[in-house]
């Protein structure tokens, strides 16, 4: 994933410096270990304390990663303008929405001028039967069904619209460069991909 991801942004975007990665919502490791292969610095933050404690047991042989517990709804843990390339994946959709934007927001806040963020999200019902209710039934409903049918500890899924992902970038002094709809795991959903940046960067 990692190797496929870097080879897209060699291609694209061929002066996206790499000293410093972020892997938002790192788990275990998994991404930020193949992200310390390609970068001076790799910095995996997750809210979860048993995943950082794990993360850090199973990749203490790499001195050029670093795990951070982050229980904030910020990043404040990172300085302004240090990191080349922010990458999350598929973790957005299952924050709360006042969230999530406050993160897209401090993405932009800590990337490099010529860096870049990377991340997917769910955008919006799909084509299904499901999908085509979803977009009708009020969410009151729609949430009072999930509960019952999936008890209180489900796994949240929370679109992000295309506009209003566009929206918070440029509220933040970013830009999105690049979006595409990528294939999920099933298709109740309708998924994309952004690429972002900072004006001043391109």
């Amino acid at each position: 994933m990692i190797e496929r991801l870097l080879g897209v942004i060699a291609e694209r975007f061929p002066d996206v410096p790499r000293f410093c990665a972020l892997d938002f919502g790192c788990g275990v490791g998994r991404l930020t270990r193949a992200l310390a292969a390609h970068f001076d610095r790799v910095i995996g933050v997750d809210v979860a304390a048993s995943m950082i404690r794990r993360a850090q047991q199973l990749n203490s042989d790499l001195k050029n990663c670093e795990f951070v517990l982050n229980e904030s709804d910020n990043l404040k843990v990172i300085e302004s303008g240090s990191v080349d390339v922010i990458y999350s994946d598929l973790v957005l959709q299952h924050i709360a929405p006042s969230y999530s934007e406050g993160y897209l927001r401090e993405f932009v806040r800590v990337l490099s001028p010529r860096g870049l963020v990377v991340f997917q999200v769910i955008d919006q019902p799909g084509d299904t039967l499901i999908g085509r209710l979803s977009r009708f039934v009020p969410g009151l409903l729609l949430e009072a069904y999930r509960r019952a049918r999936y008890g209180q500890h489900r796994i949240q899924l929370h679109p992000f619209p295309m506009e209003r992902i566009h929206e918070v970038v440029r509220a933040a002094g970013g830009r999105v460069l690049q979006q595409e709809d990528i294939k999920g795991p099933d298709d109740r959903w309708k998924r994309k991909q952004y690429f972002v940046g900072k004006p001043t960067g391109r």
